[in-house]
């Protein structure tokens, strides 16, 4: 059994940004905060394969995920780099970043089967299947070049 997902966010960062004075024809910066995200879309595709025969059993495309996923997503941010004078107020401009982030992608109500060591879903005492809350944070590295005026 696998399941992918696709979960689009709006991002909008809660940063502070220390910047130095101009060294030379150089400016340094660090940025720090946090990312509040809104989830625009989700989509899976889930495909479920027999061990044995290896059949496809069940097979989903495109599907809509916005009842398995979180509308919001919260994360640390980290970054820095510098700018470059080129002349006036133009500025070449380079930094890297770092988000970890904080909150579960996935709703409190999506669940996943537990299996046995063979692949064979694990029964409760009163014969439903037992099940574990799906856990997942995205984190992302970022590098960003350009030029502004």
């Amino acid at each position: 059994r696998s399941a992918d997902f696709r979960i689009n966010y709006v991002n909008i960062p809660l940063t502070v940004l220390l910047r130095t004075n101009e060294i030379g024809y150089m400016r340094y910066f660090g940025r720090v905060g946090f990312d509040a995200s809104f989830n625009t879309s989700s989509t899976f595709d889930y495909r479920d394969v027999d061990a044995v025969s290896e059949a496809v059993i069940e097979s989903v495309e495109d599907d809509d995920a916005s009842d398995f996923t979180s509308l919001f997503r919260f994360g640390l941010r980290i970054e820095g780099g510098f700018e470059y004078s080129i002349g006036g107020t133009t500025n070449l401009y380079f930094s890297a970043a770092y988000n970890n982030g904080l909150s579960n992608v996935f709703s409190d109500d999506y669940k996943r089967a537990k299996l046995d060591g063979a692949g064979q879903l694990l029964l409760s005492d009163d014969g439903t299947p037992q099940t574990d809350k799906v856990k997942a944070a995205t984190n992302l590295f970022t590098i960003t070049a350009g030029v502004y005026f």
